[in-house]
């Protein structure tokens, strides 16, 4: 009885740990979203020399064909969604501390500053972004939130996209799976996108803060299945520095993965040959013309 008993717990734990069954599109806004997917997504907006995660960058963008757009989120103290990247606005703006302590008014006036001298491009609210876009390209939402029980920040994302009707061309990701988890709580039809790299140390321009808090368990193989598994994200978003094996499983299980953050065509190329859905990039245009999107 115990032999049975042992190999029936083997089998749950098979099952809820290792198992992984072939992904599955949701609804047909996703199955849409997958088809008219661009392989090149502009990294924070970024595109020739214009300032990222800001809004000339996207209006320089809306002239191009780049057919899509990445850019960061971060919610003021107020529940208000603004364009920023980085743990606190000290090195890159005219403020400092934490974007999220401050209200939406204050941040209105804090600019984009580069080596201390102060740009004309203050920090956009993500409404202003949504009125400029509206559904004429992909966009990408990399949600920084490190919280795991607040869901003002999922509502707000949540109503931004009902308010201005942008299912179709919008994808809220995190690195957080609970956001996720939260945002499908809210709207099941919101297409999601989990973000993860297995090499957790952070390029010069990624978040610090937050990779710390994604550091040990959250890099391992074992932990980002379980959260596909339940959490059930609608694309996966992963650094592309990930090993040969865990991509070619990955891509075994049809799962629409976008890749970043990638400058090298060559590399960009061999990946979308393999099946890779899109690669987010700081050269959009060049990487644009070498993969003929």
């Amino acid at each position: 009885m115990m032999i049975v008993l042992i190999l029936i717990a083997v089998l749950i734990l098979w099952i809820v740990f290792y198992h992984e069954a072939p992904y599955k599109i949701r609804n047909d806004n996703v199955a849409a979203q997958i088809k008219a997917m661009p392989k090149v997504i502009s990294h924070k907006a970024y595109y020739q020399d214009h300032l990222q995660n800001t809004l000339e960058g996207v209006e320089a963008i809306m002239n191009t064909n780049i057919g899509g757009i990445e850019i960061d989120i971060q919610i003021s103290a107020d529940n208000v969604p603004f364009l920023f990247h980085d743990d606190d606005l000290n090195e890159i703006t005219t403020s400092k501390g934490a974007l999220s302590l401050k209200k939406a008014d204050e941040i209105d006036n804090i600019y984009v500053a580069m080596d201390g001298v102060r740009s004309k491009a203050p920090l956009p609210r993500l409404e202003k972004i949504f009125q400029i876009v509206g559904d004429k390209k992909l966009i990408i939402l990399d949600c920084k939130d490190t919280h795991f029980f607040n869901t003002a920040f999922a509502e707000v994302i949540v109503d931004l996209i009902h308010h201005y009707d942008l299912k179709a061309t919008v994808i809220v990701a995190s690195f957080n799976p609970t956001f996720i988890y939260k945002v499908r709580q809210i709207d099941p039809n919101i297409s999601t996108m989990y973000t993860f790299m297995t090499d957790y140390h952070p390029f010069a321009e990624e978040n610090r803060k937050a990779t710390k808090l994604i550091h040990k368990y959250r890099e391992w193989p074992l932990f980002q299945r379980v959260i596909r598994k339940f959490v059930k994200p609608d694309f996966l978003n992963i650094r592309f520095t990930i090993s040969d094996a865990y991509r070619e499983n990955l891509l075994s299980k049809h799962y629409p993965i976008v890749f970043w953050t990638l400058d090298d065509p060559k590399l960009a190329i061999d990946f979308t040959k393999e099946g890779i859905n899109a690669i987010i990039t700081n050269i959009p245009e060049k990487l644009g013309q070498d993969l003929g999107a």
